[in-house]
């Protein structure tokens, strides 16, 4: 039996959409609550029937992405996969979150408002570097801990820093950038836990 949702929960849910679509267009900064509800098909009073202000916006759909991205997190660096080949694993991780990225385009937007999202960035960064680590560490498990959790840090660190490239609607662009951080990725992980398993 499917279950319908309430006309409130279809409204927040109307709410939160525009919101992304506001936001990913012009940015956290320049979105408003009118234009959240405009776009919407509601009224202003309606947008402050569900949601007091804009960072309560934001910080219901960074909640939402911070689940979802734990999902892609999970499944893309799953211990499992941890004796794929190095370049299979860096392949399905950089998929799994260009496919994230273009289905949530006011992800990065929200992330880098440091007042919608304080300590996401941070609580992100700590979760994928723990998955990291904990594949790294299947795959080499006689390596020192604190060797593998710090380059599992860097390997964040650095594909975090590249990912905003990858916005881009230019698709020969994205592919060139796709490339140059499989290379990056490759290069720094395979001195350490090897191409191959």
């Amino acid at each position: 039996m499917v279950r319908r949702r309430k006309p409130g929960e279809r409204r927040i849910e109307s709410l939160l959409a525009a919101a992304e679509q506001v936001i990913a267009e012009i940015g956290y900064d320049k979105a408003t609550t009118n234009e959240i509800a405009k776009r919407a098909g509601a009224s202003p009073g309606t947008f402050y029937q569900f949601f007091p202000n804009k960072e309560a916006v934001a910080i219901a759909l960074a909640s939402r992405y911070c689940d979802e991205l734990s999902q892609v997190h999970a499944e893309a660096l799953d211990p499992r996969l941890a004796h794929s080949p190095l370049p299979v694993l860096i392949d399905g991780v950089i998929q799994a979150h260009v496919a994230f990225h273009h289905r949530r385009p006011a992800f990065h937007a929200i992330l880098t408002a440091a007042s919608a999202s304080p300590g996401l960035r941070e609580a992100l960064h700590d979760r994928a570097a723990h998955l990291v680590a904990r594949l790294f560490m299947t795959r080499r498990p006689r390596m020192s801990k604190e060797r593998l959790l710090r380059v599992s840090e860097i390997t964040v660190l650095a594909f975090g820093g590249v990912m905003p490239l990858l916005r881009t609607n230019n698709r020969k662009r994205r592919a060139a950038v796709i490339q140059e951080l499989k290379a990056l990725l490759q290069r720094y992980l395979e001195p350490v836990i090897g191409s191959e398993s």
